[in-house]
């Protein structure tokens, strides 16, 4: 099923508002030294959560932020940045507003990243992310979440603890996967895009492929496409989406192939809405947020009593 998110015209107007900033924001080409290393020292959006703390497992760096209360599951959250940027401390605002509500412990990964290591070790990464959220209480259930680069890698790690036969996909009551890049050949939103595409150019689609992927052919690069993997086993997904995304397709083409391999995978379209809005902290996000967090409790309820 595919939805999409009604608006207010407050809203739209808000986020039509940030959408006009959005353009004209710079883009270094992470392609060259200068560019990375621009893009990488870029600082969180927001604040910086009191409440979090780290945790090492297994030589992996986890960000913790647990729940007011309780914890009724624990939520593994991946965060984006192309493969080559991003931390966990970026996506605090928005781990801490689903930790609340959702009464769940969120372990975000510090997933080693392009190009300093292949994709494939941040997709390791996030499989010892989950069996460290596995541990302690096994009645908990388990939840999984990826934002751009991080829903890629969140559903490559779900594909291999399916494919390595491992029971602890059993414990994954559901996963929240936003604006991922599936198909790193492109759909036809992503060939699309251009420099006018707000925040993830196709300038910047070809060269965060291009230093993740190094000298990869189609038929690696295909090979690394969830969207060409087999899809079955996977655990009920909602996939997040803007309009105005140049990975709207890899959504789109997504949710189908998972409910042609018999899974279920709902699809919400966010209008107006550019590349990993969710982390804007903008009214539409704010809305969007409060979908997500009704199908996080609503999969939390759903799952089996152990």
């Amino acid at each position: 099923m595919t939805t999409t998110l009604e608006v207010p015209e407050a809203v739209r107007a808000a986020q039509e508002a940030a959408n006009a900033a959005l353009a004209r924001m710079p883009h270094p080409d992470p392609r060259e030294p200068a560019g990375l290393a621009a893009l990488r020292a870029a600082p969180p959006a927001g604040p910086r959560h009191p409440a979090a703390r780290d945790v090492v497992r297994d030589g992996l760096r986890l960000r913790v932020l647990p729940p007011p209360g309780e914890a009724a599951g624990a939520l593994v959250r991946v965060h984006g940045g192309g493969f080559l940027l991003g931390s966990p401390e970026h996506d605090d605002p928005v781990n801490a507003r689903l930790a609340r509500p959702c009464a769940v412990r969120v372990l975000a990964p510090a997933y080693r990243r392009a190009p300093e290591a292949p994709v494939s070790a941040a997709v390791d990464d996030v499989g010892t992310a989950l069996r460290a959220a596995a541990t302690g209480d096994p009645a908990l259930p388990l939840l999984v979440a990826g934002v751009s680069a991080g829903a890629h890698l969140a559903l490559r790690a779900l594909l291999a603890l399916r494919d390595g036969g491992d029971p602890l996909l059993t414990r994954v009551a559901g996963a929240h996967l936003d604006c991922g890049r599936y198909d790193l050949l492109g759909t036809p939103s992503a060939r699309r895009a251009d420099d006018r595409t707000l925040l993830l150019t196709g300038t910047w689609l070809t060269a965060f492929r291009e230093v993740a992927f190094p000298g990869a052919d189609r038929a690696a690069l295909r090979a690394a496409s969830p969207l060409h993997a087999d899809l079955r086993g996977l655990p009920p997904l909602l996939l997040t989406v803007g309009d105005l995304d140049p990975l709207l397709d890899d959504t789109l083409l997504l949710a189908d192939a998972v409910r042609a391999a018999g899974g279920e995978a709902s699809v919400l379209c966010l209008p107006h809405a550019p590349h990993s809005v969710l982390g804007s902290g903008t009214p539409l996000a704010d809305l969007a947020l409060g979908h997500v967090e009704r199908w996080l409790r609503a999969r939390l309820r759903a799952a089996p009593l152990r």
